[in-house]
C-alpha cells in the first residue's frame, strides 16, 4: 500500500491537469470568439508563449498605447512625469506629483511580452501626460475612447480614470497638474464606500465662454466597487456620437447610454425662465388647505383632565419576573483596547449585551400594560381640539412669478467639445500597482471592439478566478471523471489490501494451532524457520508465483529449495516439509482470493 500511494497522487494530478487543460479549452470555446497571437510552434522549436502585440492601423486611430517595452519611460520618452504641484502649492511637499510610474509586465499568463503603465506608489499624487499622435477634432465623427485598467492591490481610496487635455492647454506636458483644463475625464473612481464611473465634459458657455463641468447621471446598479476590488483587467469604453448620443461599455458590455442635452447634470442648456429674485409673497397669502372649525364647541362631558389610557387594574406581573436583574448587562468579555487612552477616551465601559437571565421571564421594573379609559366613552379625554375644515381662503402655495431668463442659451450641439490634442493620468491613490494598458483615441468602435478582444479578452480570460493550472478555465465535466477514476483505483486498491490482511490472520491462525501441538525442540526449531520463510514471503509479495503456475520456473525454483532444505534435515522430520509446502499453498490461495 505505501508503494502505491504515490503512484496514485501522480496518477491524480496527472489526469487533473490533462482534464483542466482540457475543460480550459472546452471552456475558452464557449465564449464568443477571441483572438489570441502567440508564436506558431515549429517542428524543430517549442512553443515560446511569447505575445504578439496587436497593431492598430494609424489611419483609424488618434492615438494608440499598447506600452510595447519596459524601456518606454526612459530617454526621450513622449510620456512626460509632471514636476508641477496639486493646485499649483508652492510650499507643501504633500502637494507634489511625486508619486512613481514605471513600466512593467502585466505577468499574465500566455502574455509573456506584454507591458502596462504602472502607478507604483501608494498615498501620492501621481501625475503623467502625453501628447496625441493627431488632435481629435469634434466635426461629426463619433468619438469612441477606450482603456484597461487593473487595480492589481484593490483600492481604498483613488481613481483609474483618464483625463483627455484641451488643446494647447498643455503645451509643456511637465506642467500637468489638477487645474489643467481638459475636454473629457472617464474612468472608475472610488473612495472607501462611495464609488463611480466617471464620466465629465467641460461644456463651453456660448455666451461667456466659461467651462463648466457636465457629469453622466451613471446608473445606481453598477457595481464599480466590485470591478474595482475585483484584482482584475476590465475594459472601459465610451462613445459619443454626434447626434448628442453616448454609449457607456465595462468588458465589451453596455451598461449606460444617454443623451448630453437630457442625462447630464446640470443640464447642458440652462432653462428659458427662471424665478424673479425681487418677487416676494404678499401679507394677505393664506397657504393653509384647512383651517379649526370656528363654530365647533366642546361636548358636556368632555372631560380634558383625564387620561386618554390609564395601566391596566387587572394586569398582574408575570411569575418568575426579576425586577432586580437589569435587562442590559457589561459584556465581560470584552477587553478594553490596547489603545484606549483614559485621558483622551475617558473611562473605558465595555458594551452592554441582553441579560441572558431575562430571556423568557422579564427583568426590571415591571408596569401594567395601557388601555383607554373607560370614562372616556362618555364623552371624551384630554386636550379638545375643534375639527378642522377647507379653509375658505386658501390660495394655494405660494411660488415667485417666472421671468426671462437673462443667461439663457440653446445648444442644440454639446457633442461639438473642444479640440483634445494630449492625455493625461492625475491621480491621488492610497494603493499603488494599477496599471493601465492598451489606450485607445478612435472615430470607430469596430476598432476598438477588436483591440478589446486581442487584448482585454485574452486577460480576462488568464485572470479569471476559474482558470486552470494551465491557463484555460475549468471543466468540470472532465475533473469530475478524474476524481471518480482516483477513488475507484484507491477503493480497489484498499479491497485489495484488506483481503490480503485477512489471508495473513487465517496463515497466523494456523501457525499458532501447529505450535501448540509440534513435539520437541528440532520440531519447534524446524517451526521457527518455515514461519520465517512465510513471513518473508509476505514482505515481497511479488515472489509469490501466481495462481496456475506450479511447476513452471518459479514453481521449480521453490521446490528445489524446499527439496534442500529437506536434504539438510533429519529423516524424523517429513512432516515439516510438508506443512512448509502446506503454508505456501495457503498463502498462494489466500493472495488469489
Amino acid at each position: 500500500m505505501a508503494r502505491v500511494r504515490p503512484l496514485l497522487f501522480s496518477v491524480f494530478w496527472g489526469l487533473l491537469i490533462v482534464c483542466a487543460q482540457r475543460g480550459g479549452v472546452l471552456a475558452q470555446d464557449e465564449d464568443e470568439p477571441r483572438r489570441v497571437e502567440t508564436e506558431s510552434p515549429t517542428p524543430s522549436e517549442p512553443q515560446t508563449n511569447v505575445y504578439d502585440l496587436p497593431r492598430v492601423d494609424k489611419s483609424k486611430a488618434y492615438f494608440f498605447e499598447a506600452f510595447a517595452d519596459a524601456d518606454i519611460l526612459e530617454g526621450r520618452s513622449r510620456w512626460i512625469r509632471s514636476q508641477s504641484k496639486k493646485n499649483k502649492a508652492d510650499a507643501a511637499e504633500i502637494e507634489k506629483y511625486d508619486g512613481e510610474w514605471a513600466i512593467e509586465s502585466t505577468n499574465v499568463t500566455r502574455m509573456e511580452g506584454d507591458y502596462a503603465l504602472v502607478l507604483k506608489s501608494s498615498a501620492k499624487h501621481h501625475g503623467i501626460a502625453v501628447k496625441l499622435d493627431r488632435p481629435f477634432v469634434f466635426n461629426g465623427k463619433p468619438f469612441v475612447f477606450q482603456y484597461d485598467v487593473k487595480f492589481a492591490n484593490g483600492q481604498e481610496c483613488g481613481g483609474g480614470y483618464v483625463k483627455l487635455i484641451q488643446q494647447k492647454a498643455l503645451d509643456n506636458l511637465a506642467d500637468l497638474n489638477d487645474k489643467t483644463p481638459y475636454t473629457i475625464m472617464f474612468g472608475p473612481d472610488k473612495c472607501g464606500k462611495d464609488s463611480h464611473l466617471r464620466f465629465i465634459f467641460q461644456h463651453r458657455n456660448p455666451k461667456t465662454g466659461a467651462y463648466e463641468e457636465k457629469h453622466w447621471k451613471e446608473p445606481n446598479n453598477l457595481k464599480i466597487e466590485e470591478l474595482v476590488n475585483s484584482k482584475k483587467s476590465h475594459v472601459y469604453t465610451l462613445m459619443i456620437q454626434p447626434d448628442n448620443t453616448f454609449k457607456v461599455f465595462i468588458d465589451q458590455k453596455i451598461v449606460g447610454d444617454g443623451s448630453l442635452l437630457v442625462d447630464m447634470s446640470p443640464a447642458v442648456n440652462p432653462p428659458a425662465e427662471i424665478e424673479d429674485p425681487n418677487d416676494t409673497k404678499p401679507e394677505n397669502w393664506d397657504e393653509r388647505k384647512t383651517i379649526p372649525d370656528s363654530n365647533a364647541k366642546k361636548p358636556d362631558a368632555w372631560d380634558e383632565e383625564a387620561p386618554r389610557q390609564i395601566a391596566d387594574p387587572a394586569a398582574k406581573i408575570p411569575e418568575g419576573w426579576l425586577e432586580d436583574e437589569p435587562q442590559m448587562i457589561p459584556d465581560l468579555n470584552v477587553k478594553q483596547p490596547e489603545d484606549w487612552d483614559v485621558e483622551m477616551d475617558g473611562e473605558y465601559e465595555p458594551p452592554l449585551i441582553e441579560n441572558s437571565k431575562c430571556k423568557g421571564v422579564g427583568c426590571g421594573k415591571w408596569t401594567a400594560p395601557l388601555i383607554d379609559n373607560p370614562q372616556c366613552k362618555s364623552g371624551g379625554c384630554g386636550p379638545w381640539t375643534a375639527p378642522l375644515i377647507d379653509n375658505p381662503d386658501y390660495k394655494g402655495k405660494w411660488a415667485p412669478r417666472k421671468v426671462p431668463n437673462p443667461d439663457f442659451y440653446e445648444d442644440l450641439e454639446p457633442y461639438k467639445m473642444t479640440t483634445i490634442d494630449a492625455l493625461a493620468l492625475e491621480l491621488w491613490s492610497i494603493s499603488n500597482n494599477v496599471l493601465f494598458d492598451s489606450i485607445l483615441i478612435t472615430d470607430n468602435l469596430d476598432v476598438a471592439d477588436k483591440l478589446a478582444r486581442e487584448t482585454w479578452a485574452v486577460k480576462e480570460n488568464m485572470e479569471s478566478t476559474s482558470t486552470s493550472l494551465l491557463g484555460g478555465k475549468f471543466n468540470f465535466k472532465y475533473i469530475g471523471i478524474a476524481v471518480a477514476v482516483v477513488i475507484g483505483l484507491i477503493t480497489l486498491v484498499t479491497m485489495r489490501g484488506k483481503s490480503r490482511r485477512q489471508a495473513r490472520m487465517i496463515v497466523e491462525d494456523d501457525d499458532l494451532l501447529e505450535e501448540k501441538t509440534s513435539e520437541g525442540s528440532a520440531g519447534a526449531s524446524k517451526k521457527k524457520e518455515t514461519q520465517t520463510v512465510v513471513e518473508d514471503d509476505e514482505e515481497d509479495a511479488d515472489d509469490i508465483p501466481p495462481p496456475g503456475l506450479e511447476g513452471e520456473e518459479g514453481a521449480g525454483d521453490n521446490a528445489e529449495s524446499a527439496s534442500a532444505g529437506s536434504a539438510s534435515e533429519p529423516e524424523a522430520e517429513p512432516m515439516l516439509d510438508q506443512e512448509k509446502e502446506t503454508k505456501v499453498t495457503k498463502r498462494s490461495r489466500a493472495r488469489r482470493e
